[in-house]
């Protein structure tokens, strides 16, 4: 797709928060000869799937996401009909090797025989694709769907990939099914800078990955601390075959990753289009894609038959730790802090306990794998030795199914506003995901990522309409410490805001991060962390300056309501000499799963003036 394309359609959501549109120059060619039965095949949505094609934002033209030139046996990556007349000629040559067109676009040749008379070759041999089809004993496909995760920024939005299960489990066990995944192959970029740039304008590859589901389990269930959704869907053991055909066709043809849009989601979504009516799911996703939003559309078109719930190995640590009774507590406490060794241990719930845990902190602490492996296999032969059977109790766990029960990922916000001695029409968009006091269920506590944050104020006294504060990009995670677990809590926002400078309220540039530790007291979950940023804006003293300061506060959330406060004091080093102390609460109300009311106060001060800001508001989501 066109660079320049691509750009605008990136710049989509920020430009639509303020109405405008983005033009997309599609390139032209002059329509290929065909009888009226072919042009109409041409238009048809499964075809036009089974292509990757994509409608233009603003006309009726469709053009190829595959990247390869391989994949068009007629060398135009935007004429579906031209395609379709190539894919037909080389469907009717005598070739029966595996560089036939029915070996090589197995998929193509089952729609296109379907409507044209065409006929396999009899003596036809793809042992390749026999091959690949024999790793696949599918009769089900299951979208699976990790939590976001926080460490990585291809995964903060959450994660989807596809399990393909037969309808045999004892057989081929859910374990070892195949499961087919899309990702950005990195390669060894290290600067987050780059890797961010790289992801959101398309520069690397995008892959797509076979491995056993037990693989998958083990990254993001147990070393990603990530619940996981599945999601069986509502397709035949034919349309399941058939979509591992259409696998077979892409698997080695380049799609360019975009973090936003063509990710690991979207691509998932349009390959099940060649296989699930109404074929153009894919075109619900034009400015960015969302890992939940194409479970509910999935959803929305009766594509999802079941749901279960998998917690992470964390909260089913938790859980196996609540069956221990004292004793049991006292000894495998007595093991994680190295007062006895595990010989002195006959207990087979405080070995299992223990083998869980280490088995965690094996893939957390890669400093430490080898160590950690080493006691796990030792635990695992303790028990062995033993000769007794571990009772596990089956999970008790639940969660809210995020398909249904959270709030939808972008939000419109108004109300009233009073700032600095002035009231303000309050007027707010975002394009995502999720703050403190948006409504909880079905994410996750202690957590914020917010994308395209704009606000603007209105003067009720002049009815002059400004900017107020857009917030490019900010995340904060609290991950709550205690024996077991140590994490630092953390965070960074990129921002444009008003902040007080000296005695004035200026428009400033920031860049700012955080990082500390946080514990549960109680209800609560208390945090402190230091901070950091750069500012930078004409009215400094030098066109910038730099801060640091501590900040320390606590956070209460639960399905209904929320609430938190804080309080800051931070220091400025380059020019604009001084301090800024700061008292901030906020709290928000669920009243509906899209719609909740939000209010907040703040107080700052410096050795030249203070400053007050009093809002309440009514955010409604979409």
């Amino acid at each position: 797709m066109p660079s320049n394309t691509r750009q605008l359609i990136l710049l989509y959501p920020m430009l639509a928060l303020w109405g405008l549109a983005c033009c997309m120059p599609m390139t032209t060619h002059a329509a290929s000869p065909a009888t009226a039965q072919y042009a109409g095949l041409a238009s048809n949505p499964e075809w036009l799937a089974l292509l990757h094609m994509q409608k233009s934002l603003l006309s009726s033209r469709y053009e190829s996401e595959v990247d390869s030139a391989g994949f068009f046996l007629s060398g135009h990556s935007d004429d579906a009909e031209a395609e379709l007349l190539a894919t037909i000629a080389a469907l009717q040559k005598p070739d029966t090797g595996s560089s036939s067109a029915w070996c090589r676009f197995p998929a193509r040749a089952t729609f296109l025989t379907a409507h044209v008379d065409l006929s396999k070759p009899a003596d036809l041999q793809c042992p390749e694709l026999e091959y690949w089809r024999g790793r696949f004993p599918v009769d089900e496909i299951v979208l699976i769907y990790p939590d976001p995760y926080l460490k990585n920024v291809a995964s903060v939005f959450g994660h989807t990939f596809l399990r393909l299960d037969s309808s045999d489990k004892n057989q081929h066990p859910v374990l070892l099914s195949p499961t087919v995944s899309y990702y950005a192959d990195v390669g060894s970029t290290d600067n987050t800078a780059i890797y961010i740039s790289k992801g959101l304008t398309g520069h690397f590859p995008g892959m797509i990955e076979v491995a056993p589901y037990f693989q998958k389990l083990r990254k993001y269930s147990d070393g990603e601390d990530r619940d996981i959704r599945e999601y069986k869907l509502a397709l035949s053991p034919q349309q399941a075959r058939d979509f591992v055909d259409h696998v077979w066709e892409v698997r080695d043809n380049s799609f360019n990753y975009f973090f936003l849009d063509e990710n690991c989601s979207y691509r998932l979504i349009s390959m099940l289009d060649t296989v699930a009516p109404p074929y153009n799911l894919r075109e619900q996703f034009t400015s960015h894609t969302m890992p939940i939003d194409t479970v509910k559309a999935l959803r929305d078109s009766g594509l999802i038959a079941q749901s279960t719930y998998v917690p992470s190995a964390r909260k089913r640590f938790y859980e196996q730790l609540e069956h221990l009774d004292v004793k049991q507590r006292q000894q495998f406490l007595a093991i994680v802090n190295n007062e006895i060794y595990y010989d002195d241990v006959n207990d087979l719930q405080v070995l299992a306990i223990s083998e869980n845990y280490n088995g965690m902190q094996m893939q957390v602490d890669p400093e430490r794998r080898t160590l950690h492996t080493l006691q796990v296999n030792k635990l695992i032969r303790r028990q062995h030795e033993s000769g007794q059977t571990i009772h596990t109790p089956s999970s008790q766990l639940h969660a809210p199914d995020p398909m249904n029960s959270g709030h939808d990922m972008s939000r419109m916000q108004t109300g009233w506003l009073h700032d600095d001695g002035a009231d303000y029409l309050l007027l707010n968009a975002r394009v995502a995901y999720h703050d403190f006091h948006d409504p909880m269920p079905a994410y996750q506590p202690g957590v914020q990522l917010t994308v395209l944050d704009t606000t603007l104020r209105v003067d009720n006294g002049n009815g002059d309409t400004s900017l107020d504060s857009i917030r490019w990009f900010g995340l904060q995670s609290y991950n709550a410490n205690d024996v077991f677990f140590q994490e630092p809590s953390w965070g960074f926002q990129i921002a444009r805001e008003r902040e007080l400078i000296g005695d004035k309220i200026r428009l400033l540039n920031i860049a700012e991060g955080y990082r500390g530790l946080s514990y549960a007291c109680g209800p609560l979950l208390c945090h402190g962390e230091i901070t950091g940023g750069i500012l930078t804006g004409s009215a400094l003293d030098f066109g910038w300056t730099a801060r640091a300061g501590i900040r320390a506060g606590a956070l209460y959330q639960q399905d209904d309501w929320s609430w938190s406060t804080d309080i800051g004091e931070q220091y400025y080093l380059v020019g604009d000499p001084g301090h800024l102390s700061t008292i901030n609460t906020e709290a928000g109300y669920r009243l509906a799963r899209n719609l909740s009311l939000y209010g907040s106060y703040m107080h700052e001060a410096n050795s030249e003036t203070r400053r007050e800001r009093l809002m309440v508001s009514l955010r409604v989501f979409f």
